[in-house]
């Protein structure tokens, strides 16, 4: 089940090691995990989970990917469904100011399948942005200086986008700062490649393997994913390959840690999971949960409100939690 496990779910979505790597003491975390709420009570079960950039809103999908995409406001725990789009909810991307979300519709007709790229603000209201076709990557938000939002895809025909709200000017200088604004990985059907791609078209070959999950630091400067059940870190250049032994879904906590999920199976289903958090250069690797009702995983950490979200694929529902 090793690949089965492997859901890709993330739309997009690196290291600078020397000899001796230092990790700055600014927003380290030391992995204590405390105040765990249930944010959800029902009897659906939830993946995918994915914060607002400003922390305010988690949206997330239902297991199998049926159903679309919902936001859940953290301040009022009221419940959205932006878009109700079958397989929306397996490549999604929240825009840098938390006001739309971009996701691939998949269309099929006569055993033909398309997909096209959309864009949905937190009411429901969505524009097509591409033109449809066979095959269709997943796509990226783009800044720039100026605020103009805009779309990518390596593959596809993006159309005229009218409607864009732009960022405001202390946001843009921000998010045009850091390299993470115009670069997208993704894989080579054909080839079963994983690369790296900015905005210029600019390739760069991270993995002669399909490579999943990628996330890119909050600096721009490094890459983390998936080759099979192991995660790997690069430099976005493509240099400084680190193996950082089994696990899944990473997430970054800072430039210098992620936390991730490390689970087991019997081949056909989960027997077990927990989430860990370990620094880049592999030490300081600390286990998080240590429960036996819950079975966690899909952690996405919000550096803005310091909270982490994840599953437990035991009742299917989204727990948060503080990690300091």
């Amino acid at each position: 089940m090793k690949t089965n496990k492997m859901t890709w779910v993330k739309f997009f979505g690196t290291l600078a090691f020397a000899c001796c790597l230092s990790i700055t003491a600014q927003g380290q975390k030391t992995g204590k995990l405390s105040n765990v709420e249930r944010l959800t009570n029902d009897g659906e079960r939830y993946i995918n989970l994915q914060w607002s950039p400003d922390g305010s809103k988690l949206a997330f999908a239902k297991e199998g990917f049926e159903g679309g995409i919902e936001v859940l406001d953290m301040a009022t725990k009221t419940r959205t469904k932006v878009t109700d789009v079958a397989d929306a909810g397996m490549f999604f991307q929240w825009s840098a100011d938390s006001k739309e979300i971009l996701f691939r519709d998949t269309k099929w007709t006569n055993g033909e399948r398309t997909h096209a790229l959309y864009v949905t603000d937190l009411k429901g209201q969505k524009q097509q942005v591409s033109q449809p076709q066979r095959y269709l990557q997943p796509a990226s938000w783009r800044y720039a200086a100026n605020g103009t939002k805009s779309v990518f895809t390596k593959d596809g025909n993006i159309m005229k986008q009218p409607n864009l709200p732009t960022l405001n000017a202390s946001m843009t200088k921000s998010v045009t700062a850091s390299k993470k604004a115009n670069i997208t990985t993704y894989n080579d059907a054909d080839a079963q490649k994983f690369y790296l791609i900015d905005e210029n078209g600019k390739q760069i070959l991270l993995n002669n393997d399909f490579g999943l999950e990628s996330q890119i630091s909050p600096n721009g400067k490094k890459i983390i994913f998936n080759d099979n059940d192991y995660l790997i870190l690069m430099d976005t250049d493509g240099k400084n390959r680190r193996d950082l032994g089994m696990g899944f879904r990473a997430n970054w906590l800072n430039d210098n840690q992620i936390v991730y999920e490390l689970t087991t199976d019997n081949g056909h289903v989960y027997t077990g999971g927990e989430l860990y958090m370990v620094n880049i250069d592999g030490t300081n690797r600390v286990q998080l949960t240590n429960t036996s009702d819950k079975i966690e995983m899909y952690p996405t950490w919000n550096a803005n409100t310091q909270k982490l979200a994840f599953i437990s694929q035991v009742d299917g529902q989204i727990y948060v939690a503080d990690l300091k």
